[in-house]
C-alpha cells in the first residue's frame, strides 16, 4: 500500500516540502495530498511593491497557480479550509470534505494575523502580508499627497517559554516598505511634504539579527530622514490617531504588519503547545507524535519567521522522516540563523546573514547592488517554477 504524506499550507513551507518529498520518492512510491485554501499561492515578499508600483499588475506577477505546482510534482491538490487534526487517528478534517487519513503530517500552515489584539486597528489600516491588502495598500499610496505616514510593527503573541524572547514576527517587509514608499516620494517631487516614522515594539529596529546589524539598519533609517520609535506598547488605533503608552501619535496614512499568533485552529488540540504554537524539536519534529512535523512560522520557537527559514527547516523535516524510515543517518538538526536582503530603494539592497541573536558568530553584512540584483533573480525564477527551485537552500 501506497504511503501517503499531507502537507498542510501552501506557502514557503508547504511548497518546499512538497518539492523534497518528491525529490525523494516517485508516485508510486509516496501519495503526497497539499492542503490549502487557496487556489494561488504568493510570493509574499514582492508584495512590498505595493509602495512603489501601480495597484493592478504587482500582485499577479508574483501569484502562482497551485495546480501548476501539483501538476509538476504529480501530487494531489485539494482546496479546503482546515478544521481540525486527530493525531491519534491519523486525520485531518477540513470543512467540506471527508476527513484526509495521513502516514505522516507535516504543518506549514504558518502564523496567524492578530488584528484584533490592538483594538480599534484592522486591515483597513494597510498592510503587504496578503495579496488583497497589498492591493488596498497600493491604492491608498497612490492618493497620497502629503502628511504623516506611519508604519507599524504589532506584537507578536509568543509562549512565554520562548528563549530568547522577541517581540515581533517579522520586520523586513516594513522597513522595505517604508524604504520603497520614501524612494517613490522622491520620484513624484512629495517627500518634502512627508513626514515618515516607523514604530516597533522592539527595543531596537532588527531585534533578531546583531549589533552591528542594528546599527546599520538605524543608519539607514536616519540617512533617509525616516523617524523611529522603539519600545512601544500599543493601546488602540483610530482612523486619524494611534495611541501607544503614554503618547498619541496623529497621522494621515499607515501600513501595518499586523500582530500575530499562532494558526487559531490549532489552540486547544493535542498538537499545540498550549498557546497556540506547534512544538518541535531541532529536526522540526513534533515531540509526542513521530509522523508529525512543523516547519515555518507556526512552530513554538524564536526563530526567523521568514520564508527563507520555513524552506531549511522543510529540508532538514523531509530528510529527517526519510532517514528514520529508512534506517540512515541522520541529517543536520536546523540551526537558526537569519538571512535578509532588505531593499532601501533604487539599486541597492542590503544583504545580511546572521546567527549572532541564537549564540552564532556568522555576522556578515553588505550593502550594494548584487543583493538587489539577487533579489530580483530569485522572486523570477521562483515563480517562474512555482516554489520548486531547481537548487533549494
Amino acid at each position: 500500500m501506497t504511503t501517503r504524506a499531507v502537507v498542510l499550507g501552501a506557502r514557503f513551507g508547504g511548497l518546499a516540502v512538497t518539492t523534497w518529498l518528491r525529490r525523494l520518492y516517485s508516485p508510486k512510491e509516496l501519495d503526497i495530498i497539499l492542503i490549502d485554501r487557496w487556489q494561488d499561492t504568493i510570493y509574499r515578499p514582492g508584495l512590498v511593491h505595493a509602495m512603489d508600483q501601480p495597484p493592478f499588475g504587482f500582485v499577479h506577477r508574483v501569484s502562482m497557480p497551485l495546480a501548476d505546482h501539483c501538476r509538476r510534482l504529480h501530487i494531489k491538490s485539494v482546496q479546503d479550509i482546515i478544521v481540525e487534526i486527530d493525531p491519534d487517528g491519523q486525520k485531518v478534517y477540513t470543512a467540506s470534505l471527508p476527513a484526509t487519513d495521513y502516514d505522516v503530517l507535516f504543518i506549514a500552515t504558518g502564523s496567524e494575523s492578530a488584528w484584533e489584539n490592538i483594538p480599534g486597528l484592522n486591515i483597513r489600516h494597510g498592510g503587504v502580508c496578503e495579496g488583497y491588502q497589498a492591493r488596498h495598500s497600493s491604492w491608498k499610496r497612490e492618493q497620497w499627497k502629503q502628511g504623516h505616514f506611519v508604519f507599524a510593527a504589532g506584537p507578536i503573541v509568543g509562549s512565554p517559554h520562548w528563549n530568547p524572547k522577541i517581540t515581533v514576527g517579522c520586520e523586513c517587509p516594513l522597513l522595505e516598505s517604508a524604504f520603497l514608499f520614501e524612494s517613490w516620494l522622491n520620484n513624484q517631487g512629495l517627500r518634502n511634504k512627508t513626514q515618515i516614522t516607523v514604530l516597533t515594539p522592539a527595543t531596537s529596529l532588527a531585534e533578531n539579527t546583531s549589533p552591528k546589524v542594528q546599527q546599520r539598519v538605524a543608519q539607514l533609517m536616519k540617512s533617509h530622514g525616516i523617524d523611529v520609535l522603539t519600545q512601544c506598547e500599543f493601546e488602540r488605533v483610530t482612523d486619524k490617531d494611534i495611541y501607544i503608552k503614554g503618547q498619541r501619535i496623529p497621522y494621515d496614512g499607515s501600513l501595518w504588519v499586523p500582530p500575530i499568533k499562532g494558526p487559531s485552529w490549532l489552540t486547544g488540540t493535542k498538537v499545540d503547545d498550549g498557546y497556540g504554537w506547534i512544538p518541535t524539536d531541532s529536526y522540526l519534529n513534533h515531540p509526542q507524535y513521530e509522523n508529525i512535523y512543523a516547519v515555518g512560522d507556526g512552530t513554538s520557537h524564536p526563530w526567523p519567521k521568514m520564508g527563507h527559514a520555513a524552506m531549511v527547516q522543510s529540508r532538514v523535516a523531509v530528510h529527517h522522516w526519510h532517514a528514520k524510515r529508512h534506517l540512515k543517518k541522520l541529517p543536520a538538526p536546523y540551526r537558526p540563523y537569519l538571512v535578509w536582503l532588505l531593499e532601501t530603494g533604487g539599486p541597492y539592497s542590503q544583504f545580511t546573514v546572521t546567527n549572532v541573536f541564537y549564540g552564532g558568530t556568522r555576522n556578515i553584512v553588505y550593502q550594494g547592488r548584487w543583493p538587489a540584483w539577487i533579489k530580483r533573480m530569485f522572486q523570477r525564477g521562483y515563480v517562474w517554477s512555482t516554489g520548486s527551485l531547481p537548487v533549494m537552500p
